[in-house]
């Protein structure tokens, strides 16, 4: 595996990562941690950071084994001040991650147990956890968002992205799509690289509204030739896919309906892989 791009690490922490102040019975302390069931990628993210531990996370019914890359304490602090200032979606929560923690690490004695919750209840608010209002699903949280690079989109994309074939009655057809509650991040990825932007029904009143940047076929084709370069965890897939869309380009007689079904079976099981021979 290529050595990962710093920003490729932003955007898989957007998608995947967490940023909580955790409350034990003595103390509060910072945690920054990444979840993914790809062992390989977030032992990349270690290496290119130079710290991190590693947790097995909970495995649940027939769900594929996920693994935690888990920074604490100074460590999350040193986290966050390489790739915070470049988050989308959790700028806010690494800024007052780095003033909690930078408070704590100068004595307890400058932070108090109230500052300390308070602190704690911001970061949760922004991670709209429990019960929220979410007054303008259309807003991007923060003014003056980025534009986020090629990287960037790929870690997303490795993060909260799908690509797959699906069989339709009498045909096949390459689907490329990145999900995810927040509206501006996706908003900010559609001007660089296209697609179509909606909101997903949701089933519950309770949840936060789902968004989907979705690409037609051909334009799928292009989001991943764009990513190529970047992409770690669906980097297999998005090859598969655009081989797959290039032939079907030439018209529907260039591929047979095994061929399609066998494109369609290997991106599938690459999406479903378990990690073997690979232990922390």
């Amino acid at each position: 595996m290529k050595k990962l791009d710093a920003m490729y690490i932003v955007g898989f922490t957007d998608a995947d990562g967490s940023i909580c102040i955790v409350k034990t019975r003595y103390s509060y302390a910072l945690s920054v941690s990444i979840v993914n069931t790809d062992l390989g990628v977030l032992k990349e993210i270690q290496k290119v950071m130079g710290e991190g531990n590693f947790k097995h996370r909970r495995r649940i019914g027939n769900h594929v084994q996920a693994f935690s890359l888990e920074f604490s304490h100074n460590q999350a602090k040193r986290f966050l001040e390489r790739v915070g200032p470049y988050f989308i979606i959790k700028k806010r929560q690494a800024l007052l991650a780095l003033e909690f923690q930078s408070s704590k690490s100068a004595g307890r004695s400058n932070i108090s147990k109230t500052t300390q919750e308070d602190y704690r209840n911001r970061i949760n608010s922004f991670n709209h956890k429990g019960k929220h209002e979410y007054s303008n699903k259309f807003d991007t949280y923060f003014e003056n968002v980025s534009q986020p690079s090629l990287a960037y989109v790929a870690g997303f994309t490795d993060g909260e992205g799908c690509v797959c074939i699906e069989h339709y009655k009498n045909y096949y057809k390459l689907v490329a799509n990145i999900t995810n509650s927040d509206f501006g991040v996706l908003k900010s990825i559609q001007s660089i690289v296209g697609g179509c932007l909606y909101e997903m029904a949701s089933a519950c009143s309770r949840y936060l509204p789902i968004f989907v940047l979705a690409f037609s076929p051909n334009k799928a084709k292009e989001f991943l030739v764009q990513v190529l370069p970047f992409l770690v965890v669906k980097r297999k897939q998005a090859l598969l896919a655009v081989e797959f869309q290039s032939k079907r380009q030439k018209g529907r007689s260039a591929l047979s309906r095994d061929e399609s079904e066998s494109y369609k079976s290997r991106i599938s099981s690459l999406n479903k892989w378990r990690v073997a021979n690979d232990t922390l």
